[in-house]
C-alpha cells in the first residue's frame, strides 16, 4: 500500500476546530470528506453511530481518536484530519465507559473493508511516534498536515 491509496488533501484537514462533542467533530471533518467527493452523507451517521458502540479514542501522545466505519457509502479511501482548538472527548478504545480529552481526530474512510485493518496498523505507526504527533499538533497550515502524513505513510 502507497501514501496514493489514501486520499488527503488540504480541503479535508480543519485547524483550530471548535466543538463541544465527538458527534460535532464527526460531522466537521465528514462534511470536508463528502465536499470532496470521498464518501456518501450516509458514511457520516454510520461513524457516529459505530463511534456510541465501539469507541475510537487513543491515549498516544497526542490524545487522538480514529472514528470510521464499515460501509458501502465510502467513494474513495480517504482521510480527514482535525486538530481541535480546544480538547473533546471521545471514549476510549477498548476500555468502556473511560473518556479522553482528544485533541486531534483522524476521520478515515476506508473503500475496501478488507482493507481496513492494513490502514489501522500503517496509522498506528504514525500514531505512535511522540515526535511526528508534536509536529502534526503544532501545524498551523493544512498543507503541512498533508505533507507530514505523506512523508510519514511513505515510510
Amino acid at each position: 500500500m502507497s501514501e496514493s491509496d489514501m486520499k488527503l488533501v488540504e480541503s479535508c484537514v480543519l485547524i483550530g476546530l471548535e466543538a463541544s462533542e465527538a458527534g460535532d467533530v464527526i460531522h466537521a471533518l465528514g462534511a470536508t470528506l463528502v465536499d470532496a467527493g470521498y464518501i456518501l452523507p450516509e458514511y457520516v451517521a454510520d461513524v457516529i453511530e459505530r463511534e456510541g458502540e465501539f469507541s475510537t479514542g487513543l491515549p498516544t501522545a497526542v490524545p487522538i481518536a480514529i472514528p470510521h466505519a464499515s460501509s458501502g457509502n465510502c467513494v474513495t479511501t480517504a482521510l480527514a484530519v482535525g486538530i481541535l482548538k480546544q480538547p473533546v472527548g471521545f471514549g476510549e478504545m477498548g476500555t468502556p465507559g473511560n473518556r479522553l480529552d482528544v485533541e486531534m481526530v483522524f476521520l478515515l474512510a476506508i473503500k475496501n473493508v478488507h482493507e481496513q485493518t492494513i490502514w489501522l496498523r500503517n496509522l498506528m505507526k504514525i500514531f505512535k511516534n511522540k515526535e511526528l504527533m508534536l509536529r502534526l499538533k503544532s501545524c498551523d497550515e493544512p498543507s503541512q498536515v498533508v505533507l507530514l502524513m505523506s512523508d510519514a505513510l511513505k515510510g
